[in-house]
């Protein structure tokens, strides 16, 4: 027998986001809006929050790259 459960999460759509540049980007934005609402504990007003569509900076991208990489190799090391 299969057990569906459900979640009480809601699938949310921000209407306006950053914008990136080139397409090998997107998984750093995506770590970057989890960091974000993870460290403010974000639970609500996103579109408050995520009204910008400037580029995240690429020292932003840089420093999460940079954060990735010393958990892997602390992982995995």
């Amino acid at each position: 027998m299969r057990r569906v459960f459900q979640s009480s999460c809601n699938m949310l759509y921000p209407k306006v986001c950053n914008q990136q540049l080139d397409s090998w980007e997107c998984d750093f934005y995506v770590m970057c809006w989890i960091k974000i609402i993870i460290r403010a504990v974000i639970t609500d007003d996103w579109n408050e929050r995520f009204k910008s569509t400037s580029p995240i900076p690429v020292d932003t991208i840089k420093q999460i790259r940079q954060e990735w990489i010393a958990y892997l190799l602390q992982r995995w090391s």
